[in-house]
């Protein structure tokens, strides 16, 4: 494998993770189907992400590796990984993630061509919409124009916010229902109530400082 097929993002905006990710798919296999296999740096050991770097999938050779969280890796995991790309192995795409571009390793950061490290783009409202608009008619799922508004009005720009929010009014709607503005307000918890709640648990502890 050369650098050429190695990536490293930095971010928290997940439809900008997903759209990477759909977007290396179709150049690297154009319509054939391939296999996204997530790792994450916290927990998965380094020998199991060279197995997948290394291995076929489910769909022969189509596959992209993600290794979540590298800015969070533990130390005793950091130095097997810049082995492996000081010298990486197989072709599969592998792209590391990280949320913190600060905590990432200098180390790791320089195993890595400076074109190959990037920062995530940042989802506007429009295109938040858009992409809710997409998942919902993949589940037959229709918002209200009033429920749009409260659920845009509610996320903002925040697209981490917008697919936690989504997934959860998904999970709740099941198949072919249109969601009201009184689904959304019951389901979405606004910034305002998390402060509330952050309060109220804050003066419940006797946590002072937490409250204040």
């Amino acid at each position: 494998m050369s650098h050429e097929r190695i990536f490293l993002f930095s971010g928290t905006d997940s439809f900008q993770k997903e759209s990477t990710l759909q977007a290396a798919g179709k150049h690297y296999y154009g319509k054939e189907p391939y296999e996204i296999k997530k790792l994450i740096a916290k927990s998965d050991p380094i020998g199991e992400l060279q197995e997948e770097l290394m291995s076929f999938s489910l769909f022969g050779d189509a596959k992209v590796v993600v290794f979540d969280g590298c800015d969070a890796i533990p130390k005793k995991e950091l130095d097997p990984l810049i082995e492996f790309l000081k010298a990486p192995r197989g072709d599969t795409p592998f792209f590391l993630f990280a949320d913190d571009p600060k905590k990432v390793p200098k180390a790791l950061l320089d195993t890595l061509p400076k074109t190959q490290v990037k920062p995530l783009g940042k989802t506007t409202p429009a295109k938040i919409r858009e992409l809710v608009t997409q998942r919902c008619e993949k589940q037959r799922v229709r918002f209200s124009a009033a429920a749009m508004k409260y659920f845009m009005d509610a996320c903002g720009d925040s697209a981490e916010t917008a697919l936690r929010e989504l997934t959860k009014i998904l999970l709740w709607a099941g198949e072919g229902k249109e969601i009201q503005e009184e689904d959304c307000r019951f389901l979405i918890q606004t910034e305002h109530e998390k402060d509330v709640w952050s309060v109220t648990r804050a003066v419940a502890e006797k946590n002072a400082d937490a409250a204040l």
